[in-house]
């Protein structure tokens, strides 16, 4: 029928005609083309124990065959129809890539693996040595893990044991996992070199054979930060006393070694260092102007701080700043920090029986050299003492002026002049001109929302628990409660602890709003101590915008559970 009705037609056009009605008849199907994967791409297994069996995703065509190349080791072996690899080693094999193709009818796709056969075994790193600064956090969220080469282990063991570890570095060990978690706490060298412990790991694996790997813990110690507050000069025939001493600064770790740094000049004639103090002593015998360089060295490192050294022939002058501060002879944390002759010193009106804040006015020498004895510094008028007065006190050695100040009911802008005796026998005597500014408490906090409370600067929170949500006999606290009470003008927050013991705010958990000085969070620790329960005091400054600021104390006690918060 087909060549009847074409017929006459020439050859080429039959064939044309052929093709466009076979076309026009029937679909063109094309199989997909096999996509495969292995999400194990790197395999280390034991010898002579059963791997685990290794499987590969499908996500393309239709798959009739699976292959691999070279040819994998003795007892190990891959099913040609899913792919799985599978078996038990007899022999060992050097990491060694393998190619599987899987083949079907739309084509062919590979993925590569590496496998790798050997005795049971783990390792901590590449080295097995690490290095830690104490106090870091590091190992607290990711704690160190062994590297399983080969096998699965059930317990490890720690020699000498996970009680030294402890004891020597502060970390610990976890004998289930292999794990070394924790902050480091403990220096593992007492001098100015690192020095590392070493620690043997024995692992057990689930067929019950044993394999050791040895591992270097060296825990160095926060690097140096320190400096020399001395801005004066020094005379010629004149003792320094204990004026060229260095300040560590909070962020340092201990520093166990001063020296000359290399490149520094010499210290002046006469004087000299002491390489465990750092303290610079002595009687210059030559007039000489030297930028000397100290260097302070410990495990973390070292740092090199500049010292200008004026010696004058004949007597300057002494003249000093003063800073701020919540410790005596502190001048690097501050509340103020350069306070010179003739500026305004603001300070607190007592607010309350509970929130009043010890300050301490620490002098720095910009010039000459004060003299050191009983009453090297006066002042005129003296300071009135009572909590009605000024409440101050001047310390006549060092010029130290500190105390909780009062009430100030007799007069709340004092001005004090304070003289300064010379170093120099018949030196020329320095003046500051001490000018108070005593301002009534800008704000205050009220503790409203905890059972018992008897004083409205304490708080009483519970670890782990948000400080403003109920739970159990905790009732939580408002948020007027957490927040300071009137603050009008104040445009600027600050909290700080107000003393040794009390860790930085911001290592509580808690958070502190420097624009509202509302407080908010969940504690992440406790005030726990033995068998008391201590409390971390803060001072809160409020600093309006033409610089006048006033000081507020407040407490915290943090249960370990809302239970004994009952108890308090």
């Amino acid at each position: 029928m087909f060549f009847k009705k074409y017929a006459g037609l020439s050859v080429l056009a039959l064939l044309t005609i052929v093709f466009i009605y076979s076309c026009k008849k029937t679909d063109i199907e094309i199989a997909p083309v096999p996509a495969i994967s292995y999400q194990q791409k790197i395999i280390s297994i034991p010898v002579d124990e059963a791997m685990i069996p290794v499987r590969p995703d499908s996500t393309g065509g239709r798959i009739e065959e699976y292959s691999i190349q070279p040819m994998l080791p003795k007892g190990i072996s891959i099913n040609r129809i899913n792919g799985v690899i599978s078996g038990q080693a007899s022999d060992t094999l050097v990491p060694t890539r393998f190619v599987v193709t899987a083949s079907g009818p739309g084509g062919t796709d590979s993925d590569t693996l590496l496998l790798s056969i050997g005795t049971v075994g783990f390792t901590y790193g590449t080295t097995g040595a690490f290095v830690f600064e104490k106090g870091t956090t590091e190992l607290t969220a990711t704690p160190l893990s062994p590297t399983v080469l080969a096998g699965s282990f059930t317990q490890y063991f720690l020699t000498p044991s996970a009680e030294n570890l402890t004891a020597k570095t502060g970390l610990t060990f976890n004998s289930q996992t292999g794990q070394i978690s924790g902050t480091p706490t403990v220096l593992t060298s007492t001098s100015e070199l690192p020095t590392a412990v070493t620690y043997t790991v024995t692992g057990i694996s689930s067929k019950n054979k044993a394999t050791t790997a040895t591992i270097n813990i060296t825990v160095n110690d926060k690097k140096p930060a320190f400096t020399y507050t001395f801005g004066g000069s020094l005379t010629v025939g004149t003792a320094v006393g204990n004026i060229l001493t260095p300040v560590k600064l909070s962020t340092s770790g201990g520093i166990v070694k001063y020296r000359i740094a290399p490149a520094s000049p010499a210290l002046p004639d006469g004087l000299k260092l002491d390489s465990l103090s750092g303290n610079i002593t002595g009687t210059p015998t030559a007039a000489s102007t030297e930028t000397i360089v100290v260097r302070g060295i410990n495990t973390g490192g070292f740092q090199d701080v500049n010292l200008a050294l004026t010696i004058n022939t004949t007597a300057v002058a002494p003249s000093v700043r003063y800073v701020m501060s919540l410790f005596s002879g502190n001048v690097v944390d501050s509340l103020a920090p350069s306070l010179f002759s003739g500026n305004t010193i603001y300070l607190t009106k007592n607010p309350d029986a509970f929130g009043a804040v010890t300050v301490y006015l620490n002098p720095v020498l910009i010039g000459g050299q004060a003299n050191t004895t009983a009453s090297a510094f006066t002042n005129t008028p003296a300071f009135l003492t009572g909590a009605n007065n000024t409440a101050l006190t001047l310390t006549g050695n060092t010029g130290i002026i500190f105390g909780t100040p009062g009430k100030f009911l007799t007069d709340s802008t004092p001005t004090h002049n304070i003289a300064i005796a010379n170093a120099v026998t018949g030196g020329t005597a320095g003046a500051y001109v001490a000018k108070i500014v005593a301002n009534t408490a800008f704000f205050t906090y009220n503790a409203d929302g905890g059972k018992g409370v008897t004083n409205p600067n304490i708080y009483y929170f519970v670890h782990n628990e948000p400080v403003n949500v109920a739970k159990a006999e905790f009732p939580g606290y408002t948020a007027a409660g957490l927040s300071p009470v009137g603050g009008n003008g104040v445009v600027n927050y600050t909290i700080l602890p107000s003393n040794t013991s009390s860790p930085a705010f911001a290592n509580t958990g808690l958070t502190f709003n420097t624009t509202t000085g509302a407080i908010s969070g969940t504690p992440t620790t406790n005030t726990a101590n033995f068998n008391n329960y201590a409390f971390w005091d803060y001072v809160i400054q409020g600093k309006k915008a033409d610089g006048s600021f006033t000081l507020y104390k407040i407490r915290l006690k943090i249960y370990k559970t809302t239970a004994e918060w009952s108890l308090f």
